[in-house]
């Protein structure tokens, strides 16, 4: 996991007291956590047009998921993806 190098300087510095997501609080803010991952991340995918299989992706580090997307998804599913993220 690759914390998101912003929130690691700030926690680093004191700035902040936790490098957890900022959202849910549950796990270390990273790309992938905050583009995937989160509950509330999944709330967005699920309520949009774009189905994203959590169960064959959630595993993935971000730069799989996102060649899996890239492989998968048709153009406009892909600029919609891009949008929402």
């Amino acid at each position: 996991m690759m914390l998101s190098p912003l929130l690691l300087g700030l926690f680093r510095r004191k700035v902040i007291d936790s490098a957890c997501s900022a959202a849910c609080q549950s796990a270390w803010e990273s790309v992938g956590h905050a583009l995937i991952h989160c509950k509330f991340a999944k709330a967005i995918w699920r309520r949009s047009t774009i189905t994203l299989k959590f169960g064959t992706i959630y595993h993935l580090p971000f730069k799989e998921i996102i060649h899996v997307l890239f492989t998968s998804f048709s153009t406009s599913e892909m600029e919609l993806f891009l949008c929402l993220t």
